[in-house]
Parts: C-alpha cells; structure tokens; sequence
C-alpha cells in the first residue's frame, strides 16, 4: 500500500478510474427538490443510463489495463501494442452496438479530424520506410508530402463519400474513428509508449462521454416520465446531479494520473536511448584510440 501511494500518478489514476466506476450508483439526474407537482420517476442512478453502464465498464476495463502495465506485464513490444490498441477499438464498437446508440452524421469538422490522424500515421510511415540514405530535407519534404496528399485523399476521395451528407450507424463511425487513432498510437515513435497513449485516449473519450451526455439524460429522464405518467416536468425543472459530477471528478483524475505515467515512461525511455548513444559512442573511440596507437 505504501509503495502504491508514493507512486502518486498511478495512485490518481486508479482512484479517478474507481471514482467513475463508482458514479454510477449514484443519482445521475433529478427533478429539482422544489418542483410542486408529484412526477414519477423522480430520479435516476447511473446504472439505469446505457451511458452510466458504459462508463462504469470502461472504468474497470481501464483499471485492469493500468495494472497490466504498471506491472510489467504487458511489456514494451509491438505486439502487446497492437493487441491493447484491438482491445480498446473492438471494446468501442460493443459498446455501441450493445447500447443501440443508432445512427450519426459525421459534421466536416469530425472528418477533418479523422483525415487528419489519418494523414498523421501516413506520415509516421513513410518517415520509417524512406532510406536513411535520403537527405533530411528530403526526408521532411517526402513528410510533408504525404500528410498533405493523405489528408485530401482521405478527407475527399474516402471519408466525405461515406460518411459525409448522410446517417451511418454510430459503431462504423467508432471503428473508423478508434482504429485511425489507435494505429497512430502503435506505429508513433517511440513504440514503447504505445499502451500508454491508448489509456490517454480511451480515458479521455469517456472522459467526454460523461462530459457532453448531460442533455441526453434529461431527456430520458422526461420520456420516462411520459411513459409512466403521460406528462412530464419540463427540461428547465431538471438537472444532472451528483453522479455525473463525480464521473467528471473521477474522468479528470484519471487523465492527470494516466499523463504522469506516460511523462515518466517517456523520460525513462529518452534516459535509456541516451545512455546507448552515450555508450556506442565510448564504444567507437576506444577503437579510434586503439586503432591509432596499433
């Protein structure tokens, strides 16, 4: 216990993954206390929203991979990557076909961003496989190049005629969405660290979840109270409460902690490959000195 509390980052990001576990049994919204008229149902806990129950298996979905990580046990390989990566987009796209969560239609703004993380793994890529014998400014043209070219294809020749101008299904708009960014998150140097960007990005979007479902649960809230009643309060007379802000609590927790983790393992990392080049570079003149005193 006393070594999990002086690592104070993993400490941080398990309490605010416990705290979003945690919100759902808690009133997500209510009626407010003055409201003169008797309505049913008055209130609702987390777990009764397909969000609470999102967020709540998210939370402990996260917990598991931080200590996976933390522990060692999934160690610093692509393969490792690439699985966490599988996990967390196969995870997105359940989600939103166990929930119903029904159709979208993706704003210009949603695919320039998807384009964008598209052309940005192009990017990576093409950094990786063009020669090391190719000047460096040609290297950065070549960069530049396929970013720009990649962010056009994709943006006009891919994404605008499937997702633009008509409603897809929420769960193709996850796997192509958590797959751009995950692939992003495995091939981006260094690949160490890939695990680590996958729980920033799985915490922040549920992070947001919880950010942004403040409407919809009212809503809910008011189609039960017809269902039940055949009349409802009115949006203005209800509000979220506890739940909610405890998830947010618990969403901004768990997004500083999971950040130290991931500044500390960079750190590490750039320390180690300095302490090679260091080496390598002792290494070669003691041959120089040896070469030249033979």
């Amino acid at each position: 216990m006393k070594a999990f509390l002086k690592n104070r980052p993993y400490a941080l990001l398990v309490t605010g993954l416990l705290l979003m576990a945690t919100s759902v049994g808690w009133e997500y919204v209510r009626v407010n206390p003055d409201y003169r008229f008797v309505i049913t149902p008055w209130s609702l806990r987390g777990y009764q929203f397909t969000q609470g129950k999102v967020i709540a298996a998210t939370a402990v979905a996260l917990l598991v991979l931080a200590w996976l990580l933390v522990s060692g046990r999934l160690k610093a390989r692509t393969v490792h990557a690439s699985g966490i990566v599988a996990f967390m987009v196969l995870y997105a796209v359940a989600a939103a076909v166990v929930t119903d969560a029904g159709t979208i239609r993706m704003a210009v703004v949603g695919l320039a961003l998807i384009a964008f993380m598209g052309a940005a793994l192009l990017g990576v890529l093409a950094d990786r496989f063009v020669p090391e014998t190719v000047p460096a400014s040609t290297r950065r043209l070549i960069g530049l190049g396929v970013r720009f070219g990649g962010f056009l294809v994709l943006l006009l020749a891919i994404l605008n005629p499937i997702f633009g101008g008509a409603d897809r299904p929420v769960w193709l708009v996850f796997l192509v969405g958590f797959g751009v960014l995950g692939g992003v998150s495995v091939v981006r140097p260094p690949e160490a660290l890939a695990g680590w960007r996958t729980m920033l990005n799985a915490i922040f979007a549920v992070w947001l979840m919880s950010i942004t479902m403040a409407a919809s649960l009212r809503v809910t809230l008011l189609r039960l109270q017809v269902e039940a009643n055949g009349v409802s309060a009115e949006m203005g007379d209800v509000g979220i409460t506890s739940g909610v802000l405890i998830a947010w609590l618990g969403g901004l927790l768990a997004f500083i902690g999971a950040t130290g983790l991931w500044a500390r393992r960079r750190d590490e990392i750039a320390a180690r490959d300095r302490a090679h080049r260091q080496q390598a570079a002792a290494r070669e003149s003691e041959m120089q000195l040896a070469g030249s005193s033979a």
